[in-house]
């Protein structure tokens, strides 16, 4: 028995031997007792809950119910004590849970919520006023689709409810009063009585606008970078530690003459390339993934299966978890085939410009605007008369090659006005050379020059030669002037004979019927005088001239002057006769 004792042990003991203290409301129970005993002899029946204590001292919970009863006209208190010690403790479980749970539903931060048949709220978690600006009473009794932002929403859901029984993780966009929403990841079932009838819904609501404003950044950052990596002219793409495609940019599937990106995902450089290519692409990526090393700025060609040949320069970087593993690779290919190209061409070109550079006659240099030689051809070491390069560049320009400094100042000049500059300069054994100088400046961004290059020719033959012309030229001019000079003498000695023959013929022709035969021969030996003096005044000038172009040497001789000069005499008063001009002595 529940009193671990006999009927006779238990005869004749007061309620109080059975009974602690004290009750666990901290009543005493002797008081507390009598109080229920008085009561039920007057008549009104006892109830209750005591806390009763064995012989052994051990306590258990009871009901205890107390009447009045008469039997042969005696009064007696009728007692029946139910052990509900279990029960109890059921109920202190139930009291227990029913606390755990009014703390979790009034301090959870997620929000619970029960709704009727018909959708209308009848239970909402006090957490919905941390999220809107609803506190639970303005919203039990309101139907749940009026919290939807989007009602077509609600719709969906109840759909997928209906079929399912449950829905997870389901998410809504929600109304948060003051025309601000939130989201939320719906987690709910159907609720059901005792009978298996449908009287409901009940779930609970996650907040989830930060974590979806995260996930739309990250899909927005996502788009972005595929959009970057799409539209760069390089290859791209990431594999995984088998040496398959994940990733594969535009320029790759274009790469690999495959139009889908579908095409080469899951393949790996031995599934998507000829046979030598794909096997060395293989080896790569299995190396970089063994080694945890990157593959940095790989030169190597590839050959399409339309025979075109591709120059890459390939860089592979292992692609690694938090912890360290590598699970994967993320490879870059450049097309370097027009750099290649344009390597070879402008290796050609340099080598063409090197061998003109060593061959060509002229000097060619660049020098720094403090006066030292950077760099000169072999032609250049010549004309400065120099042993080698070495020699040359070891000179100060402006006071080992200039007889004027100011010449290169002026040759500077003439250069930033594309002007050929003319100038002597000092040999190495100091010899003036004549060169032309066609130069340029180079300068940097901000108009700084950088260094002074150009062309420079020996002009000295050339500069000589113009010299001689010039003398020659001055020479030819003297001999023109002298030439003029001579013309005039000779007119002018002419003039004077023909002016005295052309009177005496003048006179004949005028006055022949008038002359006597011995006036007429005076004429004509004056006319023959005349005549003979010209021609020898001719020739006299004949032989000036032949002395003055060297032809014949001039001899001195002797001769009477005053035959000469009746000569003259008689030819001008003959003139003058003519003219009837007076010569008077």
């Amino acid at each position: 028995m529940f009193m671990a004792a006999s009927k006779n042990d238990l005869l004749n003991l007061s309620f109080t031997k059975l009974s602690p203290v004290k009750q666990p409301d901290g009543v005493d129970s002797m008081i507390c007792g009598l109080n229920y005993r008085r009561e039920a002899m007057a008549g009104h029946p006892q109830r209750f809950y005591w806390k009763h204590q064995r012989l052994d001292g051990s306590l258990f919970d009871a009901e205890v119910t107390l009447n009045k009863i008469i039997i042969n006209g005696k009064a007696f208190l009728h007692s029946i004590i139910h052990d509900v010690s279990a029960y109890m403790k059921i109920d202190k479980a139930l009291q227990n849970s029913e606390k755990v749970y009014r703390s979790i539903f009034n301090n959870v931060q997620d929000i619970f919520y029960q709704t009727d048949v018909n959708g209308i709220i009848t239970l909402i978690s006090p957490s919905i006023s941390y999220y809107t600006h609803y506190q639970p009473q303005d919203l039990i009794g309101l139907s749940v689709k009026e919290l939807y932002n989007n009602p077509a929403d609600r719709d969906k859901f109840w759909e997928i409810l209906r079929q399912k029984g449950q829905i997870d993780d389901y998410e809504v966009e929600l109304r948060a009063g003051q025309e601000k929403t939130f989201f939320v990841s719906v987690n709910a079932h159907l609720r059901y009585d005792e009978h298996g009838g449908y009287i409901g819904i009940e779930g609970s609501l996650h907040d989830i606008t930060e974590r979806k404003s995260a996930l739309d950044n990250v899909t927005r950052q996502q788009i972005m970078l595929r959009t970057l990596i799409d539209n760069l002219p390089v290859m791209i793409y990431v594999k995984d530690s088998k040496g398959r495609k994940i990733i594969a940019n535009k320029a790759e599937v274009a790469f690999l003459e495959k139009t889908r990106e579908e095409d080469v995902i899951g393949k790996t450089d031995l599934d998507l390339m000829m046979s030598s290519a794909g096997q060395e692409g293989y080896n790569q990526d299995m190396e970089v993934i063994r080694t945890g090393v990157s593959l940095i700025d790989h030169e190597t060609i590839y050959r399409h299966t339309n025979g075109q040949v591709q120059w890459l320069r390939v860089t592979k970087v292992p692609l690694q978890e938090p912890g360290g593993n590598v699970v994967g690779i993320v490879g870059i290919g450049h097309d370097i085939t027009h750099d290649v190209e344009s390597g070879k061409a402008l290796r050609a070109s340099e080598e063409k410009y090197r061998t003109l550079f060593a061959s060509i006659p002229d000097g060619v240099y660049r020098s720094s605007p403090e006066g030292r030689f950077f760099d000169a051809n072999p032609a250049l070491v010549d004309i400065l008369g120099y042993a080698n390069l070495e020699e040359l560049m070891a000179v100060d320009i402006n006071k080992d090659l200039y007889f004027d400094i100011h010449d290169r100042d002026r040759a500077i000049l003439l250069e930033m006005k594309e002007e050929l500059a003319i100038y002597p300069l000092k040999r190495k054994d100091g010899e003036k050379i004549w060169v032309e100088d066609h130069g340029w400046l180079t300068t940097d961004g901000d108009g700084n020059v950088l260094f002074h290059e150009g062309v420079l020719r020996d002009v000295t033959e050339r500069y000589n030669f113009q010299l001689q012309l010039e003398q020659f030229a001055s020479d030819l001019k003297v001999a023109n002037e002298t030439k003029d000079k001579l013309f005039s003498i000779i007119a002018h000695d002419l003039l004077s004979p023909f002016n005295a023959m052309l009177g005496f013929t003048e006179l004949l022709n005028n006055n022949i019927e008038d002359l006597t035969p011995e006036d007429s021969r005076e004429l004509i030996n004056r006319l023959h005088v005349t005549a003979k003096n010209t021609y020898t005044l001719l020739e006299k000038l004949l032989t000036w001239s032949r002395s003055q172009r060297g032809k014949i040497e001039v001899q001195k001789d002797m001769f009477r002057l005053y035959s000469v000069t009746e000569e003259v005499r008689k030819s001008l008063f003959e003139v003058a006769a003519g003219k009837e001009i007076t010569i008077q002595n």
